[in-house]
């Protein structure tokens, strides 16, 4: 965890822990922030690797922040579709209590009740379980259909993955596997290999940059002036053996000359 900014606004101490979870009970070790002047008394140190973040000085959002109503939302819908499967594919329903009106403390209470029970993406499909002296207080429950469920299922599906590409800059989703349209690899490989390399200089080299720029910082302080890089990806440069070829061109080149790997004399 990040100590706070002395008067300088730069940070000084940085604490490590197994077990935050302990709070003030928790053991944790004190590492000074990088400053080579200080080595020799303090041999382990933190260099803090950041972003610029609007709001968040110690620790910095990630970059996909915008996304992640998005990112929640696919969890909860997943969690949605594998608890109504558990549990039948129970429809949403509303409950009429027949003994009378209780206070509005009352009626509260049982709301927050019922939707601690049956509430949230987790709970879809349970059962309400309920016990009367009679018919006549025995609660009223009516099943609420949803209409056009599967076009707002394909709708969420489609808006979740569209946000959650547009969050991350994804250039196209097919770099992804994300096919939309349908149509196939050979179709598109002009459209790959654009986005690929415009997805590279746009999204991946910034972050490249800042781990070779601090890793420089490091290596510096050690007298090694080296000026590291990443090796660009080029996604259609891959070379590709044709082993069976390789093979046949080998036993022609062992007929036709024996002991080709011998020395050959000037003679």
């Amino acid at each position: 965890r990040s100590g706070h900014t002395d008067e300088d606004g730069d940070v000084d101490w940085y604490y490590h822990s197994h077990n935050w979870q302990d709070g003030k009970r928790a053991k944790y070790t004190e590492l000074k922030s990088f400053d080579p002047s200080t080595k020799a008394t303090y041999p382990n140190q933190v260099l803090c690797v950041k972003m610029n973040s609007v709001g968040s000085y110690y620790y910095p959002k990630p970059d996909w922040i915008g996304a992640w109503n998005y990112i929640e939302l696919d969890v909860n819908v997943a969690q949605f579709h594998l608890s109504q499967i558990e549990n039948g594919l129970a429809p949403s329903f509303i409950v009429n209590f027949a003994n009378g009106i209780p206070a509005r403390e009352k009626r509260e209470e049982i709301k927050r009740t019922i939707e601690a029970e049956l509430g949230g993406s987790a709970n879809a499909g349970k059962f309400l379980c309920t016990f009367s002296d009679g018919r006549d207080t025995t609660p009223e429950i009516t099943a609420i259909p949803l209409s056009d469920a599967d076009k707002q299922y394909e709708f969420l599906s489609k808006e979740i993955t569209n946000k959650i590409m547009v969050g991350n800059r994804v250039v196209s989703p097919r770099l992804f596997g994300v096919n939309a349209d349908g149509g196939g690899l050979g179709n598109n490989a002009e459209e790959l290999q654009v986005a690929s390399a415009l997805f590279e200089q746009t999204v991946v080299n910034p972050f490249r940059d800042i781990i070779t720029d601090a890793l420089n910082i490091v290596m510096a302080e050690d007298g090694m002036n080296l000026q590291l890089f990443f090796e660009p990806f080029d996604l259609f440069k891959t070379e590709f053996t044709n082993t069976e070829e390789e093979v046949v061109r080998d036993e022609v080149v062992t007929d036709v000359i024996p002991n080709a790997d011998a020395t050959i004399s000037e003679e």
